[in-house]
């Protein structure tokens, strides 16, 4: 058994509505992105989806030089996902330049609710053609999921690394462009993939690997459902 994904995935800017799908064992991560131009870096204080607060995946991707380009995930386990509608939210301790921020939500099945994090990274560039991401541990039956942001706009020109879904946000309203990848893991290992680009420009990508259920466990609860 490996980590699915439950329906379909959906671009969730901050501020906007998300509703988790069914299923057993969920995990409901969320990865976004920005851009801001300022003296200070921005810092990402927390996110909530509705009145659930989020749990933050390793920490956040901020790129230097006073463009910067961020990309962070965070994610709620089976038992916190709220029923309905909720809004995805993320606060920052300055407000970037674009609002909504973009970001990216899905439904994750299977995945093991005590320690859902295999690994995961962060890297970041100044005035560079693309990223490669730090090796990660991954796990049989697990899943990647990675953002990446730049600083330039064109979506478009983020390449798409072998086994990899691709969903690309679109272009920001002041500048830069962002997109996000996954994949589910076949067997134990590393993953580093490379995202390039055309022209040079501050980045940063974060890259996040979970951890399937034990089979064990499926067992259990199949066995108090009567299944089996």
């Amino acid at each position: 058994m490996a980590i699915a994904v439950a329906g379909t995935p959906a671009v969730v800017d901050s501020g906007g509505n998300y509703t988790a799908e069914s299923g057993s064992n969920r995990l409901l991560p969320w990865a976004f992105s920005g851009m801001k131009s300022t003296a200070t870096a921005p810092a990402i204080l927390g996110c909530t989806h509705g009145i659930a607060v989020m749990t933050q995946a390793g920490s956040s991707a901020v790129s230097a030089d006073q463009s910067y380009a961020f990309a962070d995930e965070w994610y709620l386990k089976d038992a916190d996902i709220p029923v309905g509608a909720n809004a995805l939210t993320a606060t920052f301790s300055v407000a970037p330049n674009d609002t909504p921020i973009q970001g990216y939500a899905m439904t994750l099945t299977d995945v093991d609710q005590s320690n859902p994090v295999v690994d995961s990274d962060i890297v970041i560039g100044t005035g560079v053609t693309g990223l490669t991401s730090p090796s990660v541990d991954v796990e049989a039956g697990g899943f990647v999921f990675f953002i990446v942001v730049k600083s330039v706009d064109n979506d478009t020109q983020f390449n798409t690394p072998s086994g990899y879904t691709k969903a690309g946000l679109g272009n920001f309203g002041f500048s830069g462009s962002a997109a996000v990848y996954y994949k589910t893991i076949p067997s134990a290992g590393t993953e580093a993939p490379a995202i390039t680009w055309t022209g040079s420009a501050n980045g940063a990508l974060k890259i996040v690997s979970f951890r399937r259920v034990a089979a064990a466990a499926v067992a259990r609860k199949l066995l108090l459902l009567g299944v089996g």
